[in-house]
């Protein structure tokens, strides 16, 4: 498992970051780079593997913005975009300010941010590590690296050809609930149920024999029932709004292998029972059950895509 970590740098001089990008790479740093706070926001919108930002002291807004059009309060703006953003994707983004005018803005932003002298760092590797162990050692406690680290098998299956990118966020959230020790509400069954239909969907995508379009109700969601008894090779009534038996498929040989749809049943039965009112007592213990059957799946989905459909 690799302990390298990814930082997006937001710098308006792109030789600042190619003086830094070798330098962090010794130190386990994968850097990327975004000219502006626009760019650097829609970098991190689009890939939530982002670990850490270093952010300019002075800097443009937009992209395409002249030399010379820096704003003097460009690293206030951003701490402030970047509090809503974590909001957004309910995860911290740890963060350092790396700049040529330290002697100005630290006293405005040591409450906030971590600042660096970016002038006293460019003759000292000793200092230039102190900033890179601060930002790993950042990343290391915070919860979304954890998560990440110790479900990587499962958020393989995000992204690309597997489960939508845009439910990455629903599913660190799922994990993140296993992990920690807080409440779980009954809503919270709602996101395990949204990742399950979220696979169901995308194989359907995939394959018209994988889930038939008739497995898949007017509204886009797919039928749970329906969906779990084909893929497990029982014999499926697909029936219409009056309950009459419009299709009918034979039981055939499963495509999911026998603990896979174990797996499937248990998440559709609880995920639809604890997502709505219930008058029972019921633990926490319940959701990570779930959720943690529902991991079973994400894997079993990424490597059958891998193995059955190589080319998409």
């Amino acid at each position: 498992m690799s302990n390298t970590i990814t930082v997006l740098m937001t710098d308006d001089d792109i030789d600042n970051f190619n003086s830094l990008k070798n330098k962090a790479a010794h130190q386990g740093i994968l850097l990327k780079y975004a000219e502006s706070l626009e760019e650097m926001l829609e970098l991190i919108r689009k890939d939530l593997q982002t670990d850490a930002v270093i952010l300019d002291g002075k800097g443009f807004r937009k992209a395409g913005q002249a030399k010379g059009t820096e704003k003097e309060d460009f690293v206030h703006e951003a701490l402030t975009e970047l509090k809503i953003l974590e909001k957004e994707q309910n995860r911290i983004i740890p963060r350092c300010v790396y700049t040529a005018w330290y002697d100005q803005l630290k006293d405005g932003l040591e409450s906030r941010v971590r600042v660096f002298d970016k002038k006293k760092l460019a003759l000292d590797a000793k200092l230039m590590n102190e900033m890179f162990d601060y930002l790993k050692g950042e990343v290391s406690a915070s919860s979304s690296k954890k998560i990440r680290t110790k479900y990587q098998q499962v958020l393989a299956g995000v992204g690309g050809k597997y489960i939508p990118q845009d439910k990455e966020p629903v599913v660190l959230r799922v994990f993140s609930l296993v992990e920690e020790n807080g409440t779980v509400q009954q809503a919270d069954f709602n996101s395990i149920r949204e990742v399950f239909e979220s696979i169901l969907i995308r194989a359907n995508t995939i394959d018209v024999a994988f889930i038939p379009n008739d497995l898949i109700k007017p509204d886009g969601r797919p039928n749970l029932e329906w969906c779990y008894r084909y893929i497990s090779g029982l014999p499926t009534d697909v029936k219409d709004a009056s309950n009459a038996v419009v299709n009918s498929y034979p039981a055939k040989p499963p495509i999911v292998p026998q603990h896979i749809s174990r797996s499937i049943d248990y998440v559709k039965q609880v995920s639809s029972i604890l997502s709505h009112n219930y008058p029972d007592a019921w633990t926490p213990f319940s959701f990570k059950s779930a959720a943690l059957a529902l991991a079973e799946i994400i894997i079993w989905f990424k490597q059958y895509i891998d193995s059955k459909y190589p080319t998409i």
